[in-house]
């Protein structure tokens, strides 16, 4: 006598790995200080725009012009940055959730995060801002390392085979 299968929604598929749980984690960690980064640039808006405008080539456009350009681009770009990282954020949940394609996408970004964050490290290095509050520079490198290291963390545990042989099982 045979025992009958459980319906497919019921099959134990096993445990998630810990790599999966911890590169969630790390994801969340890197939307959260992107929030911090955020509110960090917002505090520190009028010595951003200064130290951008003169950094700028202004080339013939009025000084009021140049501030006021300065100051939405940074504004967009901010906030752009913490939209992707909400975004990014739920598809880090998709992923623990077992969501294969959440979990591709999700260390795609994570490497592309990464790239970038160094790329931008790289060139504080290179250029360090001059103007701007003694602990903003400090503060913004620490976060730009940290999220470095928190995207290519999450990006590595998203992709060892323990992640992808337990979602290959769902």
């Amino acid at each position: 006598m045979s025992v009958p299968a459980p319906p497919p929604n019921v099959v134990d598929r096993g445990p998630r790995p810990r790599a999966v749980t911890l590169g969630v984690i790390l994801v969340l960690v890197l939307a959260a200080l992107s929030l911090v980064s955020f509110v960090l640039t917002l505090a520190n808006l009028d010595a951003l725009v200064e130290e951008s405008i003169r950094q700028a080539d202004t080339g013939d456009s009025t000084p009021a012009n140049v501030e006021s350009i300065m100051r939405v681009w940074v504004i967009a770009v901010s906030t752009v940055t913490v939209l992707v990282a909400a975004l990014v954020a739920v598809f880090a949940l998709l992923a623990l959730r077992g969501r294969n394609w959440a979990r591709i996408t999700v260390a795609v970004l994570m490497v592309l995060s990464a790239v970038f964050g160094l790329i931008s490290l790289a060139g504080g290095l290179v250029s360090p801002p001059e103007g701007l509050p003694g602990g903003y520079t400090a503060t913004a490198t620490v976060i730009g390392v940290v999220q470095f290291l928190a995207a290519t963390g999450a990006a590595v545990l998203l992709l060892l085979s323990a992640a992808g042989n337990w979602y290959a099982r769902r």
